[in-house]
C-alpha cells in the first residue's frame, strides 16, 4: 500500500484519454474503493454489482457475461470530465462479493468493457495479502508494477514479479513513482 497504483492507473488513463484514446478505468479494489472519490463519478451499477449477476445461476460467468444486455454494461460506466475517460467504479462490498472477484468472474467483464473502449485500464488492491489482485492481473492483456522510489524494497518488487508470474499474469514492467533521475541506476 501507498506506492501510488491508484494514481499511477489514473494519471494514465487521463492522458490516453486526452489524446482522443476511449479509456475506461475499472476500479479493482473492492475493500477500499478511490476511483470514484477522484474523478467525483456516479453510476447506477457498480463492478460490485456486475460481479453479484455474473456469480449466480447454473451458466457459466462467461455465458452470463456475454447473455447481459449491453445497456447494463453502459450503466456501470460513469463519464468524467475527460470526454473518452469512463470509470466503473468498485463501490463499498462485503467479503462475499470480494471473495468472487476470481479470474473466471472478472475475465468476462473485462472483455465486455474491452468492446466498448480502446483500453481498460483496472486499478487493483495491493499485491500483499490480495487474491484479488491476481484475478485482476490473470485476467488482464498485461500488467504493470507501479514500484515507490526510497519505500519499496528489491526483494518485495521480486516476490511481487513472482507471485504474479505464478498467477499466469503479463508482467509488461514496472512504474518507478516518486523518484528523481538522481535516485535512477
Amino acid at each position: 500500500p501507498g506506492e501510488g497504483k491508484t494514481t499511477a492507473a489514473a494519471n494514465l488513463g487521463a492522458s490516453l484519454a486526452g489524446r482522443g484514446m476511449r479509456v475506461i478505468l475499472l476500479d479493482g479494489n473492492l475493500h477500499q474503493p478511490s476511483i470514484e472519490a477522484m474523478f467525483a463519478a456516479e453510476s447506477r451499477r457498480s463492478l460490485a454489482d456486475l460481479l453479484e449477476v455474473i456469480s449466480r445461476g447454473p451458466l457459466s460467468p462467461a455465458e452470463v457475461a456475454a447473455g447481459m444486455e449491453d445497456a447494463f454494461f453502459r450503466e456501470t460506466v460513469s463519464r468524467t470530465s475527460i470526454p473518452t475517460l469512463g470509470v466503473v467504479c468498485a463501490r463499498r462490498s462485503g467479503d462475499s462479493i470480494a471473495a468472487r472477484l476470481e479470474r473466471e468472474h472478472i475475465q468476462p467483464i473485462i472483455l465486455r468493457f474491452c468492446r466498448m473502449a480502446d483500453l481498460v485500464i483496472c486499478d487493483a488492491p495491493a499485491l500483499e495479502g490480495s487474491r484479488d489482485a491476481l484475478a485482476l492481473a490473470a485476467s488482464a492483456d498485461g500488467t504493470l508494477l507501479v514500484v515507490r522510489a526510497k519505500k519499496t524494497e528489491e526483494h518485495e518488487v521480486a516476490w511481487a514479479r513472482h507471485q504474479l508470474l505464478e498467477a499466469q499474469a503479463s508482467v509488461l514492467g514496472a512504474l518507478l513513482v516518486g523518484g528523481s533521475p538522481r535516485c535512477i541506476v
